[in-house]
This record gives C-alpha cells, sequence and structure tokens, in this order.
C-alpha cells in the first residue's frame, strides 16, 4: 500500500492485475494482492509473454517514431520506495 501511496494512483482507475511467476503459486500473496487491489489476481499470462510485452513497451515508449502511453517499466527484481 506504501508503493500505491506514494505514487498518487487511484485503485479505482486500475483494471486488472496481473501475478507471474512462482509467485502465482503463493496464496498469501494471492490474497494479499487481491485484498489491496480489491480486484482477482489473474495469472494468464507467462513470463516469456510478460517479458516480451514490456521490451515491446520500452521500445515504443524510447521510440521517436511509436506512440505509447506514458507507463512505468521496473526491471526483475527491483525494489519500488
Amino acid at each position: 500500500m506504501q508503493a500505491v501511496a506514494k505514487c498518487g494512483i487511484d485503485l479505482a482507475k486500475i483494471a486488472s492485475v496481473e501475478i507471474v511467476g512462482s509467485a502465482t503459486r503463493t496464496p498469501a500473496l494471492v490474497r494479499t494482492v487481491e485484498e489491496v487491489f480489491q480486484k482477482g489476481a489473474s495469472r494468464t499470462l507467462n513470463a516469456k509473454e510478460v517479458v516480451c510485452r514490456g521490451a515491446a513497451l520500452q521500445c515504443a515508449m524510447l521510440s521517436p517514431v511509436f506512440k505509447a502511453r506514458s507507463r512505468a517499466c521496473y526491471s526483475p527484481g527491483s525494489q519500488i520506495t
């Protein structure tokens, strides 16, 4: 909750939450995510798809030709403080 509050994000504006990787098998983490975001956590993407989508989004954000909405991209294992 601290990271969400610090970013100034309105939870009502978050359409969905996706959990990827081995964390999807941790019931306590899934419950916590669902409680914080007040939505069911989706587990539809696999890790390779997520990496590909993130790379494509980052390329579009850096490209002078393509237009992309502003998004925050974080490296795997990075901490949001």
